[in-house]
Formats: C-alpha cells, sequence, structure tokens
C-alpha cells in the first residue's frame, strides 16, 4: 500500500523566482526615455511640417494678391487709354464739325447775307450716334472697373477667408498634437 501511495504522489517543481526591481526599473526607465526621444522627435518633425505649409500658404496667397493687382491695374490702364482715345476722336470730330459750320456759315452769309448755316440732317444724326456710342462706352467701363472693384473686394474677404482656414488649420494641428502627447 506504501507502495502505491508513493506512486500516486505528484511531484511540481517550483522555481523561485526573484526579481531584481533596481533593473527592471533601470530597463523601463531607458525604454521611456527613448519613447519620450521618438516622441519629441516626431512632434518636431510635424511642427516643421505645419510650418512649411503655412509658409506656402502665405507665398500662394501674396502671389495671388500681387496678379490680381496686376490684372485690374492693366484693366483700368486700358479702359482710361481707350477712353482718352475716344475722347480725342470726338475732339477731333468736333473740330472738323465747327470747320465745317465755319465754311458753311461763311458761305451762307456770303450768299444770302443770313445768319449761321444750319448743319445738314445727317451730320447731325451721326453726331448724335457718336455721342450714344461714346456715352454707352462709358457706361461699359465704369460697369468694368465697377465689377472690378466688386471682385477685388470679394477678394479680400476670401484672403481673410483664407487666414481664417489657415488658423482652423493650426488649431487642428495643436488638437492633434495634444492627443497624441495625451497617448
Amino acid at each position: 500500500m506504501f507502495g502505491q501511495k508513493a506512486m500516486k504522489v505528484e511531484n511540481m517543481l517550483k522555481i523561485k523566482e526573484e526579481f531584481d526591481y533596481k533593473s527592471l526599473s533601470r530597463k523601463i526607465d531607458v525604454q521611456l526615455d527613448k519613447l519620450i526621444a521618438e516622441n519629441e522627435r516626431q512632434q518636431k518633425a510635424f511642427e516643421n511640417e505645419v510650418e512649411k505649409i503655412t509658409l506656402e500658404a502665405q507665398c500662394r496667397i501674396a502671389e495671388v494678391e500681387r496678379n490680381f493687382a496686376d490684372g485690374l491695374e492693366k484693366e483700368r490702364l486700358k479702359c482710361q487709354m481707350e477712353y482718352m482715345e475716344l475722347v480725342k476722336e470726338l475732339e477731333q470730330k468736333l473740330v472738323l464739325n465747327q470747320e465745317r459750320n465755319d465754311r458753311y456759315s461763311f458761305v451762307a452769309d456770303t450768299d444770302s447775307g443770313e445768319g449761321p448755316a444750319q448743319s445738314s440732317p445727317d451730320e447731325l444724326a451721326n453726331v448724335k450716334m457718336l455721342l450714344e456710342t461714346e456715352s454707352k462706352r462709358r457706361k461699359e467701363a465704369e460697369e468694368e472697373v465697377k465689377r472690378l472693384k466688386n471682385q477685388l473686394g470679394i477678394y479680400t474677404q476670401a484672403d481673410a477667408g483664407g487666414d481664417l482656414e489657415a488658423i482652423k488649420l493650426h488649431n487642428m494641428l495643436e488638437d492633434e498634437v495634444n492627443q497624441k502627447k495625451k497617448t
């Protein structure tokens, strides 16, 4: 019986583990330092990328502003030149009409002794038509200038909106950085 009981006994081996808390603490500290350094490196890279994107956006905005201002100035000068040319043309036609009137009035004065001669209906119609055309062109030029001013106003508002977008983007990036710090 003793033999049977002895065979039923099971021996369990237990390894007595002794923990070296100092070495474990050093290992965890080293790991923590590595993770902190990696986190800082990633944060710097992230901030550099944000700064790079912000600078690119500012450069693009400045370039668009310059192009828009140049285009607006060119359009204004073009309208001004057209207006001046048309005014000169009208002045020349006015001088020609005055010369014709002077000649006709001189001929009429010598022929009949009456006052100045009347302009022909064709000449009057022509002058009226030129005047109407010039008035229409002037109105069109003024409308174009107003339209360009409105576009400039819209652009400056959009530019202010672009600054808001840049601020929103910056805030979003800061939120992401804060979330990464928390984890």
